[in-house]
């Protein structure tokens, strides 16, 4: 299947709610040529609404078709987004090969009015680490079985705004309350789920941080313990 990108603009609406501007179109990208996006590109964005604080070259992006190639050139910046891992800015000029199926892509500019995201999807790529380790990481000897249903289902319901896609820029967990209302269980219950996980992500490598803390959960979808196709679906042409 090819790999895909869409551009996905939002505005802010009076009740304080982010609607989005027009339905997204997914395009396929064109292996080894380089796709600019900005406000004066050949795919726009920031453009209509304008947004004058997104460049006119804000990203250029290109898929060889091992890896997605993206550059930074927005003057406000881009927020690098991998599915399942912890979000990061992307320096001005700065060029990142990223092995990774579902690459999101935050350009910043008005950020009071308007939000504008780049998403890329190829699922032929690898959703785990291996593309981006180095030589001194390591695999544990003995891992750690695979999540069972009640544990991957509490991860997803605590987890859900930090396993969404499209991303969303304020996502923060669950309570354990929440999720024990969502699910029909205990908070307790939740809890006891999530040490489990916790303890299973501890094995691969994690640090023990709090149980509402995604780190540990950033680590598992590292190592193949969830994968985008359980939270997200491929979207159509």
């Amino acid at each position: 299947m090819p790999a895909l990108m869409t551009v996905l603009e939002q505005v802010r609406n009076p009740r304080g709610q982010w609607d989005r501007v027009r339905r997204p179109e997914w395009r396929p990208v064109p292996l080894r040529s380089t796709v600019r996006i900005g406000r004066d590109s050949a795919v726009e964005i920031g453009a209509d609404p304008e947004d004058r604080r997104v460049s006119g070259r804000a990203v250029e992006l290109s898929h060889d078709g091992e890896r997605w190639q993206v550059t930074a050139v927005n003057r406000h910046g881009v927020d690098l987004y991998r599915w399942g891992q912890a979000p990061r800015p992307m320096t001005i000029r700065e060029t990142e090969p990223v092995i990774w199926p579902r690459v999101a892509l935050y350009i910043r500019g008005n950020e009071s009015t308007y939000r504008h995201w780049v998403l890329c999807d190829d699922p032929g790529m690898p959703s785990i680490l291996g593309g981006d380790r180095t030589s001194t990481d390591t695999e544990p000897g003995n891992p750690p079985p695979a999540l069972t249903d009640n544990e991957r289902i509490a991860v997803l319901v605590v987890f859900a705004e930090l396993l969404a896609w499209p991303p969303r820029c304020t996502a923060r967990p669950r309570t354990m309350l929440a999720a024990g209302k969502h699910l029909g269980v205990s908070e307790s219950a939740i809890r006891r789920r999530l040490e489990t996980v916790r303890r299973k992500a501890t094995a691969l490598g994690a640090p023990g941080n709090a149980i509402d803390d995604p780190t540990y959960v950033y680590t598992l979808v590292g190592h193949g313990y969830l994968r985008p196709e359980s939270a997200v679906e491929r979207p159509a042409v």
